[in-house]
């Protein structure tokens, strides 16, 4: 593969499909997905539930990982940069919730090195894995594919940390928030 910034992107919860982890919270509810974009470009994207065949499946997304770093023809440890779909403080906050009135206490970095080391063999750097506001990641996702020099991007989905939208103008420079609706 050319060279440039590889970086997957996923969304999903922090245990696998068929498995259900009791010391961790149900907190993560969107469904498992990955994307690799190298320098801006989608190379391969997947939803979990396409590989695992359990509609909306909103586990760890193992499968597309995989999928995407095997279209690409690259390894775990040839990745700029892995970006989870929330704030590593929303990730904090859902990981501290008390789970069966026992408080646990949890750290989302460290589970999601733990997540990808298990399943795709390679240790991940601390420091090359990134968290996203998740409406932003929206916004800047619509804007990206949009067309246009400048544009209104309006992202509205049924819960994200704490917002349920966000409206935003995108440029070449990013997107810059305009508004936000609280869940």
């Amino acid at each position: 593969m050319e060279n440039g910034m590889l970086c997957p992107a996923l969304s999903g919860d922090l245990d696998r499909i068929h498995e259900s982890s009791p010391e961790l919270p149900n907190a993560f509810v969107h469904d498992g997905a990955s994307v690799l974009v190298q320098d801006g470009r989608v190379i391969a994207a997947v939803e979990e539930e396409r590989l695992n065949c359990v509609k909306n499946s909103n586990k760890f997304p193992c499968n597309p990982i995989r999928y995407c770093l095997s279209t690409a023809g690259v390894e775990l440890g040839e990745i700029d940069r892995i970006a989870f779909y929330a704030t590593e403080a929303y990730c904090k906050t859902m990981l501290e919730r008390p789970v069966v009135s026992q408080p646990v206490t949890l750290d989302a970095k460290r589970l999601l090195r733990q997540l990808l080391a298990r399943e795709c063999g390679a240790e991940v750097d601390p420091f090359r894995l990134s968290f996203a506001n998740h409406h932003e990641a929206h916004a800047v996702s619509a804007f990206a594919v949009s067309g246009f020099e400048q544009s209104l991007v309006l992202a509205i989905n049924g819960g994200g940390e704490v917002l349920s939208g966000l409206l935003a103008v995108g440029s070449d420079t990013g997107t810059a928030q305009l508004d936000s609706r609280k869940s």
